[in-house]
């Protein structure tokens, strides 16, 4: 049987939710053995922030396109690499890109990652950015992937009216190796404390104030500790809003960290307050790892995946959400009895699934099924 090549597109490999993603599908395609896969990385490669897919295993393509760039000759070499393929798989938009790639001669798979406008751009280059997004769904790709059952309605109710119009979830790998002693050798302070936290990127529509601000709410606040791991352009706001609410000494900004399974497996309770977040690896992540998670009742595909699971762990408000720590704080035996049922539910999600299904939609766009 011929492979099926594909390559997948990526505006860069980031520390983020589609690098990740991308990783994860890109090293389990490699087990198909009737798939031939590679990535065009739309970055020069000396300059891409995280190595991790770099190194790994899947052959990348570097041609770097910058905003508005014009540069015809770029896009003609990448028109010609998409040619060598059977299906191109998209992670991200880039309008003139897409204009070229309308010609090329393999088939097209799209897979959404993006849904909300809260916290977004309220401008025109923005809108009119979504609505080429719109017109390239509708008019250049052969199968629309969105991951998630939310990021699928939202570009309904924009416009979005493609026949081949699928969910497809993202997955996770099974739980990486990790040591929670290693974040207590690190923060002595934690051990045999109990943890509530999130591993985040700090940008404005992670709503990282939310979990702050209902910590310090909860009446369990000074037998707990807050631990906040990641970075942001708004970290230093949030580390004056501990400072204003005046619970510095019960929070951990512990920067950026590679192990992040280390300090998922050391929380009590994992939170991730995002508004309009198009699917949440982490939450699977975290979930795989046995821990409950905390969301909010507007956090789009992310609570579409704790409904499923444990449901009186949807926060409506900040209140609701300090609620909910003090009932952890109290009911800590009865929460460790439910690990079990939370890896079940989180095994629904294996990247093995999601290989399987993206396997079968290629094979279907090709013979027009």
């Amino acid at each position: 049987m011929k492979k099926i090549k594909v390559l997948h597109i990526v505006h860069d490999f980031l520390q983020g939710g589609i690098e990740s993603f991308l990783y994860y599908l890109s090293e389990e395609q490699l087990t198909n053995e009737n798939l031939q896969v590679e990535i065009l990385c739309l970055q020069d490669k000396d300059k891409v922030t995280n190595k991790r897919i770099s190194i790994g295993n899947v052959h990348c393509h570097y041609i770097a396109i910058k905003p508005n760039d014009l540069s015809i000759n770029k896009y003609r070499n990448i028109l010609k690499l998409t040619n060598e393929f059977d299906i191109l798989h998209f992670h991200t938009f880039k309008p003139l890109l897409s204009f070229f790639l309308h010609f090329s001669k393999a088939k097209k798979v799209f897979t959404v990652h993006s849904a909300g406008d809260v916290f977004r751009p309220n401008s025109f280059n923005f809108k009119f950015k979504n609505k080429l997004f719109e017109i390239l769904l509708n008019k250049s790709m052969d199968v629309i992937a969105h991951n998630s059952k939310y990021t699928k309605e939202y570009w309904l109710n924009r416009g979005v009216k493609s026949k081949n119009n699928v969910v497809v979830y993202n997955g996770v790998p099974a739980v990486k190796k990790h040591t929670k002693e290693n974040v207590f050798a690190l923060y002595p302070a934690l051990k045999d404390t109990f943890l509530i936290g999130t591993t985040s990127r700090f940008i404005p529509w992670k709503r990282i104030e939310i979990l702050i601000e209902a910590f310090s709410m909860s009446k369990y606040k000074n037998e707990m500790k807050l631990v906040l791991v990641g970075e942001g352009p708004i970290k230093s706001t949030l580390e004056a809003l501990v400072t204003k609410l005046g619970i510095q000494d019960s929070v951990v900004f512990t920067g950026y960290r590679p192990n992040v399974t280390d300090f998922q497996a050391a929380l009590d309770v994992c939170v991730f307050p995002s508004v309009s977040e198009p699917f949440g690896l982490v939450a699977i992540e975290c979930l795989l790892l046995g821990k409950p998670v905390f969301v909010m009742n507007d956090g789009g595909g992310i609570t579409e995946l704790i409904e499923d699971v444990e449901p009186q762990n949807i926060a409506k408000s900040v209140e609701d959400l300090a609620k909910l720590f003090d009932k952890a704080y109290e009911d800590q035996e009865i929460s460790k009895l439910n690990a079990s049922k939370r890896i079940h539910a989180a095994q629904k999600y294996s990247v093995n699934n999601t290989e399987k299904e993206y396997a079968k939609l290629y094979q279907k766009t090709i013979h027009n099924v």
